[in-house]
């Protein structure tokens, strides 16, 4: 069976239910993205906002606030792909 057959396989599996795939994969790549800015977004707070003067306290409570608002979103993803993605995948027999 060589690779081209093998991804015409895969992909008739999905394609009665392609909505469903790109949705889980929209929010996969949405929780990756917050992953990865979370560690960077905290080093620039660290280096640059916290340890400097009082003009710079309202930054990092918007930084503080932009940090819950991405946690608060990386939750949605997750239990959108994690929970409702397995509960829909039974409900359509995948």
């Amino acid at each position: 069976m060589n690779k081209q057959s093998k991804n015409s396989i895969f992909i008739s599996y999905y394609k009665p239910h392609s909505r469903l795939f790109f949705i889980d994969m929209f929010c996969a790549l949405l929780m990756v993205g917050i992953d990865l800015a979370f560690p960077m977004l905290s080093r620039l707070v660290l280096n640059d906002y916290l340890p400097t003067k009082a003009e710079h306290l309202k930054p990092f409570i918007l930084f503080m606030v932009l940090f819950v608002g991405l946690y608060i979103t990386r939750s949605f993803f997750t239990i959108r792909c994690g929970l409702l993605g397995a509960y829909t995948g039974c409900a359509y027999g995948i």
